[in-house]
């Protein structure tokens, strides 16, 4: 079956990029030819290429409205708005063509905010396949266009079919009882993966992802700042991520030089050895106000981090599934910055022997929930479901 993936991104360290070219690595083998359409070259299209991927790269932008915080932002708010869907009219013909030439069987969107999948499907009469990894508005602050409500009734076509990384995705999004809507968590690593057992902990609790507000680095730099003053041993902090372009992360270092943290608090940007950070540190801190599904929480765990998670979104029904198979947490949760702070001074001192076994549940939940192998076979599963229907009722 050929099949063609939308992206919203071309940058290899998006999660949502992580998790799509997790998920070619797991379809390797199988019947399926890929084939990409990416909004601009980036590295993401160099990655593909060095793949073997036929890639298509067109200027389009999120089926979204444009930012409007600021006084720029505000002036260019309708042209952009006009802007954007020209170009995504314009894609939509350019990937119609594109599908007609390659005999595609199945469109499939690696993101909910991106509209062009499912007119070309539409066009074309082909089925289309939505990834569901956001929750849009309460992560992102993005809004559908033109409304959320009239987004997905367009996605409500007979043709199109659904995947939701979470529970919480499927009921934000209204697909609940859907009988198209499908649970499918993402796939982090092989359920082989072994860590690099000659790394020894170090003095350091870790947070990786972008300094924007929905991730609540705010928070953590708030409970860090009382962790320094109650407790009794120094850890730091090192943040590992990239910046966004508002005014936030400069907020955040500004904190942090205000407040005499800088010689403690340590800005590292991306990092390519993210999981040998996570297998030293002593923790690390998911602190997002609603993360879709916590990616970079599930790769701790496969890292045998300790995980310091936030108790909302796909943190908790993360922390809800280890709970659920193991009958015990796997992780340390809070809800306010007191509960951050008093974790932290738990982590400070040396691990103990509960703290190595909840590391040993967490993972033993991940490589049975959120393996490569699980998540590919039940994507390429899904793929012949939608094949075989497909062909049972073309006239």
């Amino acid at each position: 079956m050929r099949v063609l993936y939308i992206l919203h991104s071309s940058k290899v360290f998006e999660g949502s990029t992580k998790s799509f070219l997790a998920l070619l690595s797991g379809l390797k083998g199988k019947e399926w030819e890929p084939y990409v359409v990416l909004p601009g070259p980036g590295d993401l299209y160099a990655e593909l290429q060095r793949r073997g991927i036929q890639c298509l790269s067109l200027n389009y932008r999120r089926s979204t409205y444009p930012p409007h915080q600021g006084l720029k932002n505000k002036f260019l708010f309708l042209p952009r708005l006009l802007y954007w869907r020209f170009l995504e009219a314009r894609a939509v013909g350019q990937v119609t063509d594109f599908c007609r030439t390659r005999d595609i069987d199945i469109i499939h969107t690696n993101v909910s905010v991106e509209a062009i999948g499912v007119k070309v499907a539409s066009r074309l009469h082909l089925p289309a396949l939505y990834h569901f990894r956001e929750f849009g508005d309460i992560d992102f602050g993005m809004h559908y266009f033109p409304t959320h409500a009239r987004y997905m009734r367009r996605l409500q076509r007979e043709n199109v079919h659904y995947i939701c990384i979470t529970r919480a995705i499927m009921q934000h999004h209204g697909l609940e009882g859907n009988s198209k809507a499908h649970v499918i968590y993402n796939g982090i690593l092989s359920k082989n993966y072994q860590c690099d057992q000659a790394l020894s902990p170090q003095n350091f609790f870790l947070y990786a992802g972008r300094i924007e507000e929905a991730k609540g680095v705010m928070m953590l730099i708030e409970a860090y700042r009382a962790f320094l003053e109650l407790s009794a041993e120094v850890v730091d902090l090192l943040i590992a991520g990239s910046e966004t372009h508002s005014s936030y992360a400069p907020e955040v270092r500004d904190y942090v030089a205000r407040n005499n943290m800088s010689a403690h608090v340590h800005f590292l940007g991306n990092r390519s050895d993210i999981y040998r950070l996570m297998q030293q540190a002593r923790a690390i801190i998911i602190p997002s106000r609603f993360e879709a599904f916590g990616r970079c929480m599930a790769e701790a765990m496969f890292n045998n981090c300790l995980v310091i998670g936030r108790n909302t979104g796909g943190t908790k029904e993360q922390f809800d599934n280890g709970l659920r198979m193991t009958s015990e947490e796997i992780g340390l949760r809070f809800s306010t910055i007191e509960e951050l702070t008093a974790h932290l001074i738990a982590c400070s001192n040396a691990r103990t022997a509960e703290d190595a076994a909840m590391i040993q549940r967490a993972s033993t939940v991940v490589r049975q929930l959120y393996s490569l192998e699980n998540n590919a076979q039940q994507i390429y599963q899904l793929y012949r479901e939608i094949m075989h229907n497909t062909t049972e009722h073309r006239p």
